[in-house]
């Protein structure tokens, strides 16, 4: 049974998103396990897009407006990696939980990437805002009066994209805002994991 704050999310999801809807659960265990929806054929046809289901629990460790942020998570794939971007999100969701990682723009996940996508270079997930689609449709949930909810987007990058953000220090914001102006004037489809690195 969902809690308060799993029905705002799922339902925002669920009418938000689209496409064919389908929840599927890892790392299965008498006590938990770890829900990932697959939207299959959206935003378009032969794109998939997957969001964790339940991260909405973990409490934020930043504030917005007096409010904490929480965070769930979506990721896009073409419809043929869908199994694998499931993983991705999976693995990501667990370890979010289980490490308590900071869940936050511009964070960087290193090398969990190595071993789904072996032959990628892809190695690292980037978290920032979602496409354009998904950020004005998504939007942010008042979830009551002492919290917020938020998506990001999992955005695979390969090692020297990076080492680009890594090394502008304290300007690692604008290098985001940069590299993912680069992705646009290349006409680079991020949505594609095994696309090769711009750097």
């Amino acid at each position: 049974m969902l809690n308060d704050f799993e029905r705002l999310m799922f339902d925002r999801v669920s009418k938000t998103v689209g496409g064919n809807q389908k929840p599927f659960s890892y790392f299965k265990t008498e006590d938990s396990s770890t829900d990932i929806l697959f939207c299959k054929d959206s935003p378009a046809q032969n794109y998939l897009t997957c969001l964790t289901l339940g991260l909405v629990n973990q409490k934020g460790k930043f504030q917005s407006n007096g409010k904490n942020v929480r965070v769930e998570l979506l990721g896009l794939s073409t419809n043929e990696l869908g199994d694998t971007l499931g993983k991705i999100m999976a693995t990501l969701y667990k370890n979010i939980v289980e490490k308590n990682l900071t869940c936050a723009y511009g964070v960087i996940y290193n090398h969990v990437l190595d071993e789904l996508l072996p032959n990628s270079d892809m190695k690292h997930i980037l978290l920032t805002t979602p496409p354009l689609f998904w950020k004005e449709s998504l939007g942010t949930i008042n979830l009551d009066d002492d919290n917020i909810l938020t998506w990001l987007y999992a955005m695979p990058i390969s090692e020297n994209e990076k080492n680009t953000i890594v090394d502008s220090g304290d300007g690692f914001k604008d290098a985001m805002v940069h590299l993912q102006e680069q992705f646009t004037l290349k006409n680079v489809d991020v949505f594609n994991l095994n696309r090769k690195s711009i750097i």
